[in-house]
């Protein structure tokens, strides 16, 4: 186990970390450049508006850690449950910025995602649960097996989005904007046959 210090404005590049435990670091304000962290353990880590750029991360686990009001440029994420980095507290989300990424089996419960810009984004085999995605912006995301439940998705623009899992049942739709011929996706939930 590698207990971590403060770090405040610093610059991380090409940093590369594969299967250790990291313990107690805080970090505010930083930046970390074309790094790859992959299968780390992160315990009691704070990451608070940090900046990921053109970083891998893949298979990390976390305990009694958080992100708040992180931004993600360029990013492959794989393997995250960003439901356990929620900050502590009433304020403040992990994420409050998101470019271009590529996001594979993400797990977001619970999250706010109110009026965010996923856009261009892939969010492939991800699953959100309960998360306000009302006004956000999914145009020309890839969706791939991403499920949606119980989430609001009022005036959300899913336009020339595609693969996405929405049971109309048990989601808040009002308003969503979709093309076709994705829309149709919509009517796989209900049962029914069109020919």
């Amino acid at each position: 186990m590698r207990e971590l210090d403060y770090y405040e404005g610093e610059c991380f590049e090409s940093l590369r970390m594969s299967g250790e435990t990291l313990s107690g670091g805080e970090f505010v304000d930083g930046e970390f450049r074309a790094c790859s962290f992959e299968e780390l353990q992160l315990l009691r880590c704070s990451f608070r508006e940090c900046r990921f750029l053109s970083c891998t991360i893949s298979q990390v686990k976390t305990r009694s850690s958080e992100l708040k009001y992180c931004e993600f440029e360029d990013c492959t994420v794989l393997g995250l449950n960003w439901a356990l980095l929620k900050p502590d507290g009433p304020f403040g989300e992990p994420i409050e910025k998101m470019k271009n990424c590529r996001i594979r089996y993400g797990s977001f419960s619970s999250m706010n995602f109110k009026r965010f810009n996923f856009s261009a984004s892939a969010l492939t085999h991800c699953t959100f649960a309960d998360c306000d995605l009302s006004e956000s912006d999914l145009r020309s995301c890839e969706l791939t097996d991403t499920e949606f439940f119980r989430c609001d998705l009022r005036k959300a623009d899913f336009r020339h989005a595609g693969g996405f899992i929405i049971d109309v049942n048990n989601n808040r739709l009002q308003g969503a904007r979709f093309t076709y011929p994705e829309v149709l996706d919509l009517l796989d939930g209900l049962g029914i046959r069109i020919e």
